[in-house]
């Protein structure tokens, strides 16, 4: 009875803070360090974020996610993830699952992104989220999103992305999340990048998102974030170990504790053919 009230408490706390109910939870260890500052991404972690940033990707990229819920061994996110560049734009496939045994979100999505011209690219997304509640049984429901990516300046980027605009529920009377983000990267230097990010879920209030990036090292990356409603801070490391990414981050909420998060990526070698 104790375990069952803790995931109850913890799921009902984590809906505003994660926009549950259909839209991925989750999405690298990068991101998680950098207070999920994620609409700016512009690597395989792109395919939950913004499809826009896949448009940038010069090399296939394979990779899994991994998270656990205020360090309950119920509440995991895990996923995985695939992209490929072509000349006609990235293609990428995700596939997800949050929750534990008494209720959890698969999902599965197809990913595109395409530069327009070289300083602007579009990307959208086609998703089918499957509830599961063995009391009640499974709904699966389709939706879309939509994003894109600006260089403004070589030092200033900005990105904007929507999720579910055409608000699908995922059962009756339950609406599957509808979010909007907008976020700008700087980069004051090649060593230090700088994220800021609005987050509108059309259920809760408005989130402010800021993260910072340190290359401390050619293979050590030094992360910090920040988020509001409620108040988190993020910490995180990356290691890059020639083709491979290794990215480990934990967020801090005051009351529910520490969310720890791994993600490994492959990147393949560079294709030539591709800017």
């Amino acid at each position: 009875m104790n375990k069952l009230l803790i995931l109850s408490f913890a799921l009902l706390l984590t809906l505003p803070l994660f926009g549950q109910n259909g839209s991925p939870v989750y999405n690298g260890g990068r991101t998680l360090g950098m207070g999920n500052t994620g609409v700016v991404n512009r690597d395989l972690t792109s395919v939950y974020s913004n499809q826009a940033g896949l448009a940038y990707l010069t090399s296939m990229q394979a990779g899994v996610f991994g998270s656990r819920r205020f360090m309950i061994a119920d509440i995991n996110s895990v996923g995985a993830a695939f992209a490929y560049p072509t000349k006609s734009g990235t293609f990428g496939i995700d596939v997800n699952y949050f929750g534990f045994e008494g209720f959890n979100q698969q999902s599965i999505g197809l990913n595109y992104g395409r530069k327009l011209f070289d300083k602007l690219a579009i990307g959208g997304k086609a998703l089918v989220n499957t509830t599961a509640i063995p009391e009640y049984g499974n709904t699966s429901t389709f939706t879309f999103a939509l994003g894109f990516y600006s260089r403004l300046l070589d030092k200033v980027h900005l990105a904007g992305h929507v999720f579910n605009p055409i608000r699908m529920d995922i059962a009756p009377n339950e609406p599957m999340t509808t979010s909007l983000r907008i976020g700008l990267t700087y980069f004051p230097s090649k060593k230090t990048t700088l994220n800021l990010e609005a987050e509108q879920d059309l259920e809760y209030d408005m989130r402010i998102k800021a993260g910072m990036e340190y290359q401390l090292i050619e293979q050590l990356y030094l992360r910090l974030g920040v988020q509001t409603e409620p108040v988190q801070i993020a910490f995180g490391i990356g290691f890059e170990l020639e083709q491979l990414k290794i990215d480990v981050a934990s967020q801090y909420h005051q009351v529910l504790g520490f969310t720890p998060g791994i993600s490994v990526i492959y990147v393949g070698k560079p294709n030539r053919k591709l800017k």
